[in-house]
């Protein structure tokens, strides 16, 4: 007789209000993601072009996104935004979850004009 094992697949943490951003951020712009509670919330991102992009978040180092995916915890009361300063659209894909209240994003443009003048 032979035993019977029974294997199963599942996902755990399914996050049914996971919300997925697909979208070009537009040369020398951002796309600015929060929540309408403030509350914080977990980021996976997937650079989808050849450009650098850069997540920056409150009170943290600026991150270097190149051709990868990254993971990101948003605390509290703070936002993030991923800056594509090339000359060029770059796609992503943004995943957002582990949050209760409604996402939102926005396209900004960013702010050419960085010379410092003394």
């Amino acid at each position: 007789m032979l035993p019977l094992f029974g294997i199963g697949c599942g996902v755990l943490n399914k996050d049914s209000k996971a919300l997925t951003i697909n979208q070009t951020i537009a040369a020398h712009s951002k796309m600015v993601i929060g929540l309408e509670d403030k509350t914080g919330f977990n980021l996976d991102i997937e650079n989808q072009s050849n450009d650098t992009l850069i997540l920056e978040r409150k009170g943290l180092d600026n991150l270097m996104i190149t051709k990868a995916s990254v993971k990101a915890i948003i605390e509290p009361e703070a936002s993030a935004s991923l800056v594509n300063a090339s000359n060029r659209g770059a796609k992503v894909r943004v995943k957002v979850s582990n949050h209760q209240s409604k996402v939102l994003h926005r396209i900004e443009q960013v702010n050419s004009d960085t010379t410092i003048t003394k």
